[in-house]
């Protein structure tokens, strides 16, 4: 009978080979390999895997990224009110404010690939963004194209803010200027209100 941790050696290996995306995975091993040339592409999100000694991966294509932690963070307030002193002219008779501030916070949480020799033979290409890659006597890599990208942490702030006043002078200046804003129509019957 097979040990349960060679079991799950080989099925994350079988995993790699036909899955499209693998995500947040660990693995701590002496020797991983993984060869499926024909498979479809495999993608890890922040994995982390490390041998002792041989790390090979060979697949059609290779995508290995960072994953991330995020957080949002946001406050809304908003007041209104009529004010009587607005009625003889001291102040705004309706005030109203709206305000919104805001945070989102987005950190990479790089992967890890290490061994003592590690391999990555793709048939396409290999995409690296946010991965700590660490040999301690070799590494090699064939694909038509390798790319290895750092990624960022980002911290945005946002705001809105809205204050609106109208005084009595604005109410009436409106009126005067058009004063069939003060017209209602119902039922073909016309008021004035």
């Amino acid at each position: 009978m097979l040990n349960p941790f060679v079991i799950s050696i080989l099925t994350l290996i079988t995993t790699l080979a036909i899955t499209p995306t693998i995500a947040n995975t660990n693995l701590n091993t002496l020797n991983k390999t993984t060869t499926a040339p024909n498979s479809t592409t495999t993608k890890a999100l922040a994995p982390n895997l490390n041998t002792i000694n041989q790390l090979n991966i060979q697949v059609k294509a290779i995508d290995i990224q960072a994953g991330y932690d995020g957080s949002l963070n946001e406050s809304y307030h908003k007041t209104s009110g009529l004010s009587l002193a607005g009625l003889v002219g001291i102040g705004p008779l309706y005030t109203s404010t709206e305000d919104l501030e805001g945070r989102i916070k987005k950190t990479a949480v790089n992967s890890t690939l290490s061994g003592n020799n590690i391999t990555l033979n793709a048939n396409n290409n290999i995409n690296a963004a946010g991965v700590d890659i660490q040999a301690d006597n070799s590494i090699s890599g064939t694909a038509k194209d390798i790319n290895i990208q750092n990624v960022n942490n980002t911290d945005t702030h946002y705001s809105k803010h809205k204050k609106v006043k109208v005084s009595l002078a604005d109410v009436l200046g409106t009126i005067a200027k058009n004063p069939l804003l003060l017209k209602k129509e119902s039922d073909g019957k016309v008021s004035f209100t």
